[in-house]
C-alpha cells in the first residue's frame, strides 16, 4: 500500500511554504517515520519528494526540518539506495547519493544539490558525468569534477572539471592533476566514426 504524506495538510502547513513556493510532497511505498527530537522525516521503499516540477525520487530519502510557530521547514533532503534520480522540467540527476538544500529565506525553494559518486546529468541535448556535482537547478547550473565525460550526440570531451550552463548550452572544460590534460573528440556531419 502506497503510504503518502503530504507537508501543506493540518498543523503541519508551514507558512514559509504557503507564501511563494509550491509545498513539498512525500510519499513512499513501503514507511513514514517522523521523529520530531531529531526533526527528522524518513521515507522507505520507492520514496519520492516532489515540490513544483522538481522530484527526488530513492529508496531512502531522509528529510531535516526546522520547526517554527504552526509549521516546518525543509533544510534538506538526502537520498540515498535504489539508485537515487532528480527530475527537473529539463533536467535528470541521478547519482549514488543525491542530497537537496532548501533556501530559508521566507519560503521553501530548492537551492542546490549536491550529487556524491557515479554522477550523471541529463539534458536534451547532452550527457555530462563524473564523480561529483554541484548543481543549482534555478540557475541551470553545474559543475562536476573528477573523471569528467560530455557527451553531445558523437561529440566526447572529457577532462578533471567541467561548468555546464543549461541555460545557454555551453560548457567550460578544465584538465587536473589526474590526467594533465583536456580532450575532445568532434565528429563532422558525415562521419560515423
Amino acid at each position: 500500500m502506497k503510504l503518502f504524506f503530504a507537508f501543506l495538510l493540518l498543523s503541519f502547513v508551514p507558512v514559509a511554504m504557503a507564501k511563494d513556493a509550491a509545498p513539498i510532497e512525500i510519499t513512499a511505498d513501503t514507511a513514514l517515520e517522523w521523529d520530531r527530537d531529531a526533526s527528522t522525516f524518513i521515507a522507505r521503499g520507492n520514496a519520492t519528494a516532489t515540490q513544483g516540477k522538481t522530484s527526488i525520487t530513492s529508496e531512502k530519502l531522509t528529510a531535516d526540518y526546522t520547526e517554527k510557530g504552526e509549521g516546518l521547514t525543509i533544510k534538506k533532503i538526502v537520498a540515498k539506495g535504489g539508485n537515487p534520480i532528480v527530475k527537473t522540467e529539463n533536467e535528470t540527476l541521478k547519482a549514488t547519493i543525491i542530497t537537496a538544500y532548501f533556501s530559508n529565506g521566507g519560503k521553501t525553494e530548492l537551492e542546490k544539490i549536491i550529487a556524491e559518486k557515479n554522477v550523471t546529468i541529463e539534458t536534451k541535448t547532452q550527457t555530462l558525468t563524473g564523480d561529483h556535482a554541484e548543481y543549482y537547478p534555478a540557475k541551470q547550473k553545474a559543475t562536476v569534477t573528477g573523471n569528467v565525460k560530455i557527451i553531445d550526440g558523437k561529440n566526447i570531451l572529457t577532462g578533471d572539471r567541467a561548468d555546464f550552463d543549461m541555460k545557454t548550452n555551453t560548457s567550460t572544460l578544465k584538465s587536473g592533476q589526474s590526467s594533465g590534460r583536456v580532450r575532445a573528440v568532434f565528429f563532422s556531419g558525415g562521419d560515423t566514426q
